[in-house]
């Protein structure tokens, strides 16, 4: 245990001193590859000693114009904040306007360095880490739940469909659907 918490700070002061992390986090967005996952987030209430709970909120909206898709982020932008009495409220924009703008190939892999980057930067506890969508955002949370199911505390799907998600790799995580 302390050797892995010495490699663990190590790497946490290596990657807070990184320009490319440093820049991402500075300007609320990330690339991989040819996609770039925008967001915004809001700190609410005193850091617990343990670190904030992180809750990412997926928008609804998907194959519409991006102009509707952005109006759906900005519209959850604060849509559940009121319900976090102390975290951070974080909104990721779809990297797409296509009907799966949350669950394309590039998302996870975008998700996970946002995660990382809050833990790095923010002070979040990766073991509270909560992932909520509505509509297309719902469809998200049911695609990406059970692909990163060792990231997420727990998910609450609101509003969206399955679309044959093979839910297997739920089995420990807590899951709400609505």
């Amino acid at each position: 245990a302390k050797v892995k918490s010495l490699l663990w700070a190590k790497y946490r002061e290596e990657e807070k001193q990184n320009p490319k992390r440093m820049q991402e986090h500075k300007s609320k967005q990330i690339k991989f590859f040819d996609s770039v996952m925008r967001y915004e987030y809001r700190r609410i209430g005193e850091r617990p000693e343990s670190g904030y709970p992180l809750y990412i909120a997926l928008h609804g909206g998907g194959g519409v114009p991006a102009q509707v898709n952005d109006s759906q982020w900005n519209h959850m932008k604060g849509l559940y904040a009121g319900s976090v009495k102390n975290g951070i409220y974080l909104a990721p924009r779809g990297i797409s306007n296509g009907p799966g703008l949350h669950a394309e190939g590039n998302s996870f892999p975008l998700y996970d360095r946002l995660i990382e980057n809050m833990i790095l930067f923010e002070g979040v506890d990766p073991n509270r880490v909560y992932l909520l969508g509505y509509s297309a955002g719902g469809d998200g949370v049911y695609q990406t739940s059970p692909r990163m199911a060792d990231r997420f505390a727990a998910a609450n799907m609101s509003a969206g469909h399955h679309n044959n998600v093979n839910p297997a790799n739920l089995h420990n995580l807590p899951f709400l659907l609505q």
